[in-house]
């Protein structure tokens, strides 16, 4: 009898040894009748089945004593040979722990942030309400109006569309102190150029010449200084007759005896000067040669010092008076200061010794609405860069926080002098920056103006250059 006991033993012993690779394709079941399929190797019963969830997952047997229940999840992944249907997964293999290779950790760029620069925005500039508003220009090409003026209006052979190009390249080249823009829906172009800074607003009309097959386009000063657009115009008008076919005006008008040589007079009429009725119109007018300024301005506060020798510092404070009232004549002053920067040796160092002055420029002049003043303060300030050590002491009056911001101001003229300036202010030994985001509104902003002037035509070479925005670049690079 303990024979057979044994035997028995032996028997179900050797029942219960299973192949684990069988086990995966039935899985196991602990109710079973027999002892087929019932793992005795362990503390408590084992279950392969495969991956459904947790529905394989079942509990003791009622009536059983508590035991540790373990599963064994198989899963399989199965892959096209040479991918084409899962195209980038195709270098999957075996899920991990069945023999399979690791998988691989990617680590995605964080989305880009979008930084607030509204700390930085400018005030509106404000323009005095121009005498010329759209006019007959608004719709389109228009004729000839009944009126216009003869004295700053040319006839030409080339289209409308030929002068709107032509004029493109004129005006670039002209005079670095110009800035304008060119509506080549209603064959307009409005701009502002600075003569011995002062501000003049134009607006050049085209218009079709029905009658003839020709052009006719004129010049008009829609508000700003009247000597210096009179002056605007007889340089101007030079460059118009060499660069338009058989362009007819008031200068070459033969009815009108104009003949700039004569100072507007044909050889016939100077016997006859009393006689003004020859002149068409007053047409001979546009030769004459614009009026010089009294620099002396008596009341305006900016007169020469008792030895003669240039502005004293009685006449920065004036400035800064007349700054800080709005003061119209301030436009004035400015043109004295700026060209006291080229005639007075010692006047750098004199400015240098008004800190009240410098702050007026950084704080008051740079901020003002009136672009005239913005432009004349970063003149200024580009002025004192040149002396030694003047950017560093630029910098000492937070000039960074002032200038920046005007790489976004509406006036390229403005944004071209920014650039300038920021290039001298890289030659100081150290930036710094007392507002949060101003460094990244450098870059960006820097990068704009880059791409857009990067072929752009000057009238010199020297006034917009890309070495000025690798200086600025190094800078930024090295500001923390």
């Amino acid at each position: 009898n303990m024979n057979e006991m044994n035997n028995n033993n032996n028997n179900n012993n050797n029942n219960g040894i299973h192949d684990f690779g069988s086990l995966g394709a039935a899985p196991l079941q602990l109710n079973a009748s027999s002892n087929q399929g019932v793992w005795k190797g362990s503390s408590g019963p084992t279950q392969i089945d495969s991956y459904d969830g947790l529905s394989g997952i079942q509990g003791p047997q009622m009536g059983f004593q508590k035991q540790q229940h373990t599963a064994i999840r198989q899963q399989a992944v199965m892959v096209p040979k040479g991918g084409d249907a899962f195209g980038d997964l195709a270098g999957i293999g075996a899920p991990v722990g069945l023999g399979g290779p690791k998988p691989k950790i990617v680590v995605l760029p964080a989305p880009e942030e979008k930084t607030d620069f509204s700390a930085f925005a400018l005030e509106v500039p404000f323009f005095i309400p121009s005498k010329c508003g759209n006019g007959l220009n608004g719709g389109g090409l228009q004729a000839t109006p009944a009126m216009y003026n003869d004295l700053t209006s040319i006839v030409v052979d080339e289209s409308p569309k030929d002068v709107l190009n032509k004029f493109e390249t004129i005006l670039s080249t002209f005079s670095n102190d110009i800035d304008y823009s060119i509506d080549r829906t209603n064959y307009v172009i409005t701009g502002q150029v600075y003569v011995n800074h002062f501000a003049v607003f134009f607006k050049i009309s085209i218009w079709d010449e029905q009658d003839e097959n020709r052009t006719r386009f004129e010049f008009r000063r829609s508000k700003g200084d009247t000597v210096a657009f009179t002056e605007f115009w007889n340089e101007i008008e030079e460059e118009l007759y060499k660069e338009f076919s058989n362009a007819q005006g008031a200068k070459n008008n033969d009815d009108d005896g104009y003949d700039d040589m004569d100072m507007g007079f044909d050889d016939d009429d100077e016997d006859n000067m009393g006689d003004l009725g020859g002149l068409g119109g007053l047409g001979s007018l546009g030769g004459l040669p614009p009026l010089d300024y009294d620099f002396n301005l008596d009341g305006m506060g900016m007169e020469m010092n008792d030895n003669n020798n240039g502005l004293s510092q009685e006449d920065l404070n004036n400035f800064i008076q007349d700054v800080e009232e709005c003061d119209p004549s301030v436009a004035y002053s400015f043109a004295m200061i700026l060209e006291a920067f080229k005639v007075q040796t010692q006047f750098i160092q004199m400015v240098f010794n008004h800190a009240t002055f410098i702050k007026c420029i950084i704080q008051n002049a740079l901020t003002h609405q009136d672009t005239a003043l913005v432009r004349g303060a970063l003149i200024c300030i580009e002025n004192l860069c040149d002396s030694k050590s003047g950017a560093d002491s630029l910098i000492g009056y937070n000039v960074l926080d002032r200038v920046i911001p005007l790489l976004q101001h509406d006036c390229d003229l403005i944004r071209k002098y920014s650039v300038r300036v920021l290039s001298k202010l890289s030659s100081a030994q150290s930036w710094k920056f007392n507002q949060n985001g101003l460094k990244q509104l450098a870059s960006l902003k820097l990068k704009e103006c880059q791409n857009k002037w990067e072929n752009a035509k000057f009238a010199t070479n020297d006034f917009i250059q890309q070495q000025m925005f690798e200086s600025i670049n190094a800078k930024l690079i090295m500001t923390k």
